[in-house]
């Protein structure tokens, strides 16, 4: 072996461990944006009960309470 085959032999070990930590950071991304996805459905599922809610108060019960001062 000389100099040369060990600077290679170096780079690959250090290419290897920049994939595992990038592979390593991936998971993690996706992971973060299964939850960023899961929490943007609670979120639009609160948005449209509240907009129900809105809706029904305008249009069934404003007029009811309008009778009474």
């Amino acid at each position: 072996r000389d100099a040369a085959q060990f600077r290679l032999v170096s780079e690959v070990e250090e290419l290897n461990t920049s994939l595992a930590a990038l592979k390593e950071k991936l998971l993690e991304a996706e992971q973060s944006l299964r939850n960023l996805e899961d929490t943007r459905m609670h979120l639009e599922k609160d948005l449209a009960v509240k907009t129900n809610s809105l809706f029904i108060d305008r249009q069934k019960c404003m007029a009811h309470r309008a009778r009474y001062p």
